[in-house]
């Protein structure tokens, strides 16, 4: 049997989809108060059918279609959308952003608990959540083993509906991404937490499956998989519970469900508490990682020694102004090679300067070298091996450093034929110390007798036997250059 679907909009318009029932030029009054013939109305609720608002759908059937057994006449419904309807599956499929079809009931009505309080769609109370109160259903049709049942000897017109179903939203499954929250009431801070963000899905075209963090070998940082970044900040721990006793790790299947009974939502909304620590932080235990995930702000963590023979050391810590913070834990970075060649540098070390945030703690430096290829022509530019300088904030615990200061004798003014060692400050450990408030020098507390200082010659001539124009020594650690008398 086919059936003719009538999609109205407020009673005052139609869009036909054609299953061969309606002549060419039928109208919706025409079709709608057919004598002989019966209607069965559904209720698309806030969905939409055909893509559009405030439709309803009407399935008008003549009788005379419709089998008849023992003073019966028994139909089977075709469900909206259904490719069994042909051309009209499409124009009679339901939708509604944000929900899926739980299924088409013959009741409606407005959902509440057990004290008669309305509860919203999520089966919160309206007076707690703010929203808008909910349905709750009853009496699923079937529409493989149900049948609709008429009486063969009454007389039925298209205009009033023997049946009306009613489509059942459910709004899509969620995982809402909790983050805590500080606040001040009354001159005391309260914990609280706050939704940073959330994951929706449709249970019936997806799994609901979450994935967590795990380590990311390239980087020694996190792969957040499906937790939202917070930016500036490190993953800790998923909980289950806002005391965050309930650890969740690895995956995690969303505990959703439908009350196929009444149509509503278990569970929709689940709550996932997240912690997190401030900065970006990093477990280290091969130099790739630490040249990868090298950058100004970041905060990083030794596994295990770490060397750098044949890597490149990182020029987001050699040229800038490092805040961060590396925790040796005990172990050491070796091997270390940092090459000068900006003539604009401002800054040159391991780290260019170490800032007011700055944090070495528990690690060694062994074999660094910094090699002074190129001078600057920023005067008042600072070279030294470990940093060009420090702040009087910044934070050595328990760090050594050995290795060698190598300058390259082309780093004067060649125009002036004269040293210009005035426009640098070089030293074995810092270009320049730093000072307190009152004028005094910072101690850092790092040993600088295993530091050694050479002059090299850059440009060698035909004969090998060219000898460094300058010459250096060293003063309390700051490296003093001296221009060379050259004999004939």
């Amino acid at each position: 049997m086919k059936i003719k679907p009538i999609l109205l909009l407020s009673l005052s318009a139609a869009i036909f989809a054609s299953l061969g029932f309606a002549a060419c030029g039928t109208t919706e009054e025409e079709i709608m108060n057919q004598e002989n013939a019966i209607s069965v109305r559904y209720d698309c609720g806030d969905g939409n059918f055909a893509n559009a608002k405030d439709l309803t759908l009407h399935d008008v059937i003549p009788l005379e279609k419709v089998a008849e057994e023992d003073g019966k006449k028994t139909l089977k419904l075709v469900e909206p959308g259904d490719p069994k309807r042909g051309e009209g599956a499409s124009v009679s499929f339901p939708s509604y952003t944000g929900y899926f079809l739980a299924g088409w009931y013959k009741t409606k009505t407005l959902r509440v608990n057990e004290n008669g309080e309305p509860l919203d769609e999520c089966g919160e109370l309206v007076s707690v959540s703010g929203k808008a109160q909910g349905y709750s259903y009853s009496e699923k049709w079937d529409f493989d083993n149900d049948v609709l049942t008429l009486d063969a000897s009454k007389e039925y017109n298209a205009s009033e509906a023997v049946l009306t179903l009613y489509a059942a939203w459910v709004p899509q499954f969620s995982f809402s991404f909790m983050v805590p929250e500080t606040y001040e009431a009354d001159g005391v801070t309260v914990k609280t937490w706050k939704e940073a963000s959330t994951k929706t899905f449709d249970p019936t075209v997806q799994e609901g499956t979450l994935t967590l963090p795990v380590d990311d070998t390239k980087t020694g940082g996190l792969k957040l998989n499906d937790i939202p970044e917070q930016r500036g900040k490190t993953f800790v721990g998923a909980y289950a519970d806002e005391a965050c006793t309930n650890e969740w790790t690895a995956t995690r299947e969303h505990a959703g469900d439908v009350d196929e009974a009444t149509g509503t939502a278990i569970a929709p909304v689940q709550k996932i508490y997240t912690t997190w620590k401030n900065g970006e932080w990093f477990k280290i235990t091969t130099a790739s990682q630490l040249q990868t995930s090298a950058a100004a702000t970041r905060y990083f963590e030794l596994q295990a020694d770490i060397d750098f023979e044949g890597i490149a050391w990182p020029v987001a810590f050699s040229s800038t102004r490092f805040n961060g913070a590396i925790y040796g834990n005990g172990h050491k970075i070796s091997n270390i090679t940092a090459k000068q060649t900006n003539i604009s540098a401002t800054f040159f070390g391991l780290f260019g300067s170490l800032g007011e945030k700055a944090v070495l703690d528990s690690v060694t430096f062994e074999n660094a070298t910094l090699d002074l290829d190129t001078g600057s022509r920023v005067p008042q530019s600072r070279f030294g091996l470990l940093a060009g300088d420090f702040s009087a904030t910044t934070v050595f615990n328990d760090v050594s450093v050995s290795g060698k200061v190598k300058i390259s004798d082309e780093i004067y003014d060649n125009k002036k034929d004269e040293v210009s060692y005035a426009n640098y400050s070089l030293g074995l450990l810092f270009g320049e110390t730093a000072y307190d408030s009152d004028g005094n020098p910072v101690a850092h507390g790092i040993d600088t007798s295993a530091i050694a200082c050479e002059v090299y010659v850059k440009t060698q001539d035909a004969d090998n036997t060219k000898t460094p124009a300058i010459e250096a020594h060293v003063e309390d650690g700051i490296i003093l250059l001296d221009k060379v008398q050259q004999t004939a």
